[in-house]
């Protein structure tokens, strides 16, 4: 006689289950090495060649209290790849002490799998910087050099004048008339005020920012502050790729955060009374979203949403949180997503008005791919994001592309179409007087 449909159904499932037959750890010893590029997905087609190098040292990042670690070195034929590049400043391992990563190896023939301990690393291109078309550094970059070559190849006429002259001022200001002797005088005072003039300059050159210089033909669009955007498309949903913007494994990361995030709050209400206070779990514009989607359970545009809310959290935290580094954001963030904001939007360890701008883009961005119809209202974002102001935040609306609209009750909302708008940095405006 046949199976019955019960018995049929339970062999099935036997059959589906993966016994672990072995968990392998590491420790104390060199785990396989997952590595992510920090630029995107490898093609491995094109990667065929390349050479890696592994060594042991004192970690990049101060902040980092587990002692040597890891780092790792890829060359291939056209780039070489670092854990320890600038751009990552020193987040080029992913170490969590409450985590471990695992690989699983099947044998199919006995339905088991053996499990790997490995580690995961970022590695980031190494690249020489541009050099700066600024006037005033290069100038005194060519006076440098020309004072150098001068102290190694000293002129002898030169020397022999400068010798004869300062004998000369010698003999006045020790013998010489009253008359000579203030010339003398004079002329000291005139060389230090000159000195000083300069130093004063140079001074104030080092302080003078980008927001305060107005280049031609200088759009701050090409500054890379919006994500990789695509103007030619055909779809509004075609213009931010969400892939563009996190990997996969990003991604993946963000959806079991979010999962558990739905689980938590799954009321309304609860909603409500996690933004409230001083222990406000979130802030109002990703309370909005994860009550947007509390009836489909869409555990992606959540996680989205909770990238989102990173980067906001990110802005506006205070000096003592931002010297933890990713570990003085909150834990809801998956660590792998804290090190990616602190590796994105900072510029050498810090946040400069052009990563703080950076910032606000990929909120903007961020917020417009999980709305419906491509739309954002205005009040959310100036609510939750409290270091910007409204001005700056309207002035980046245009340069993602977006454009800033109301409504019949006069509210202020953003839009995403595929006539997208262009940034003009020599465009004025003006305030209406009542």
């Amino acid at each position: 006689m046949g199976k019955s449909k019960k018995e049929a159904k339970k062999a099935k499932e036997d059959a589906a289950r993966v016994k672990v037959s072995g968990i392998k750890s590491n420790a104390g010893k060199l785990s396989p090495i997952l590595v992510d590029f920090e630029h995107g997905k490898v093609d491995p087609e094109a990667f065929k060649n390349f050479k890696a190098k592994i060594k042991i040292g004192l970690p990049e990042n101060q902040d980092n209290e587990n002692g040597p670690q890891l780092k790792l070195g890829i060359t291939s034929d056209h780039m070489t790849y670092s854990s320890t590049a600038k751009s990552l400043n020193g987040y080029g391992i992913r170490h969590d002490p409450y985590y471990s990563t695992y690989i699983g190896i099947r044998n199919k023939e006995d339905n088991t799998m053996k499990l790997y301990e490995i580690e995961q690393m970022t590695v980031a291109a190494k690249v020489n910087p541009p050099q700066t078309t600024n006037p005033v550094l290069i100038e005194a970059r060519l006076e440098k050099m020309k004072e150098d070559k001068e102290s190694t190849d000293p002129d002898p006429t030169k020397k022999a004048k400068e010798d004869a002259a300062r004998a000369k001022k010698h003999l006045v200001m020790e013998f010489g008339q009253h008359k000579g002797q203030r010339i003398y005088r004079q002329a000291d005072r005139m060389a230090i005020e000159a000195e000083n003039m300069t130093d004063k300059l140079s001074k104030a050159a080092e302080k003078v920012s980008k927001d305060v210089i107005s280049l031609p033909n200088q759009v701050l669009e090409q500054l890379n502050l919006a994500p990789p955007c695509n103007r030619k498309a055909s779809y509004v949903s075609d213009i931010y790729k969400i892939k563009d913007i996190l990997s996969e494994n990003e991604l993946q990361s963000l959806k079991s955060s979010a999962q558990q995030l739905h689980e938590e709050y799954d009321t309304k209400e609860k909603i409500s009374e996690a933004k409230k206070g001083k222990d406000r779990k979130f802030g109002d514009m990703f309370a909005h979203f994860l009550g947007e989607n509390l009836r489909n359970s869409d555990y992606e545009k959540t996680g989205i949403a909770l990238y989102m809310e990173g980067i906001v959290q990110f802005l506006n935290m205070r000096s003592q949180q931002f010297e933890k580094g990713p570990r003085g954001m909150p834990e809801m963030i998956p660590m792998s997503i804290r090190d990616k904001i602190f590796r994105v939007f900072t510029d050498d360890g810090r946040i400069s008005p052009e990563s703080k701008d950076r910032s606000v883009c990929y909120v903007l961005v961020l917020a417009l791919i999980i709305s419906p119809y491509f739309v954002v209202d205005l009040s959310i974002v100036t609510a939750s994001i409290k270091g910007v102001g409204v001005p700056q935040i309207k002035k980046l609306i245009t340069v993602i592309g977006a454009h800033l609209k109301t409504d019949a009750d006069k509210r202020a909302y953003i839009e995403l179409t595929k006539n997208m708008a262009s940034y003009d940095p020599h465009k004025r405006t003006f305030k209406r007087k009542n």
